[in-house]
């Protein structure tokens, strides 16, 4: 999982891929260009838009959520990532 910092678009205007911030073992922080095709979008606003239906949570509690959620799939990323080396 990571943090698209930059589109790279072809010579025709199109995107045709990103560079993305990944965190490594040992919470190293690498730059990597991807593909578009490659890539898969994560709907994190889709858990807030969710918990904003329930009026009983504050602001702060649908924040630590979704740090919760994207924690935990940053987690089962760099888990896949491991057994792939």
């Amino acid at each position: 999982m990571g943090h698209v910092t930059k589109v790279i678009s072809g010579s025709d205007g199109v995107a045709r891929g990103e560079t993305v911030d990944v965190i490594v073992g040992g919470g190293r922080r690498l730059q990597i260009d991807r593909p578009v095709q490659k890539l898969i979008p994560l709907e994190v606003n889709a858990i807030v838009a969710e918990q904003k239906e329930d009026q009983g949570t504050s602001v702060k509690q649908r924040r630590r959520a979704v740090k919760i959620d994207a924690d935990w799939r940053r987690r089962l990323m760099d888990n896949m990532l491991d057994q792939l080396d």
